[in-house]
């Protein structure tokens, strides 16, 4: 995350601003259409801009809402000394983080920990497109939708993560039980290459020798048919 602060003052009537109490809104609402909507219009500030090595002298910034309060599309105008420097964005706001994605995906960024206000805001900028955050969001996005055992699997985490679950404690109707695995987890991972499943013995025989079964699998195995592969008969 850069170290940069960006601050933008909205181009309003500042005498119609002073002459109203001003409403702060920060990173902790709830609400993403609450935070597009109070960022919608037109800024001005710094976004430590550079071209060729200037550093730009200011920046304006423009967003639009699109068909909800929480994303729509913008523009972006950077002046230096002798000119001035136009880029076209959309943005979205999701779990109280403003992504803006650029035509020039070089200046594809996250501005966080950030402050509203109807003729302010300021916030850190972040690039956001790692792998790090991508886990991240994937994890709480697609929470529930049976997609994060094989993220693990691409990404070579399970290893890890299995090893954090050891020893967690879980509450059911018996009481506090303990997590844990009744045989090497990561042994028979290894041997499946991967948590690869069981592919059907009929689908086997019928395929004539074009298909052969996933390691793990092979005869003499205490695993059956229908097997998770981490799961122990």
């Amino acid at each position: 995350m850069k170290t940069i602060t960006s601050h933008f003052q909205k181009l309003l009537c500042l005498l119609a601003i002073m002459s109203t109490a001003v409403v702060t809104l920060t990173s902790c609402l709830d609400d993403d259409d609450e935070i597009g909507n109070a960022v919608s219009g037109h800024w001005f500030g710094d976004m430590d801009m550079y071209y060729n090595g200037e550093r730009a002298r200011g920046s304006e910034i423009e967003f639009n809402r699109g068909w909800s309060y929480d994303r729509g599309s913008g523009v972006q105008v950077d002046y230096y000394a002798r000119h001035a420097v136009t880029s076209y964005f959309t943005w979205r706001v999701q779990n109280r983080i403003l992504y803006l994605t650029f035509d020039d995906p070089s200046l594809d960024c996250a501005i966080v920990d950030y402050r509203l206000s109807y003729d302010y805001f300021s916030g850190y900028i972040a690039d956001y497109y790692t792998l790090e955050n991508l886990k991240k969001e994937r994890r709480y996005e697609l929470c529930f939708e049976a997609i994060r055992w094989n993220d693990l699997r691409r990404w070579g985490d399970v290893s890890e993560i299995v090893k954090n679950q050891v020893g967690n404690h879980i509450l059911n109707e018996a009481g506090v039980g303990e997590y844990k695995f009744t045989v090497d987890f990561m042994q028979r991972y290894q041997a499946t290459e991967g948590g690869f499943f069981k592919i059907p013995e009929d689908q086997v025989t019928l395929s004539e020798g074009v298909l052969e079964q996933n390691p793990g699998w092979g005869d003499g195995t205490t695993w059956t048919k229908g097997d998770l592969p981490y799961t122990y008969k």
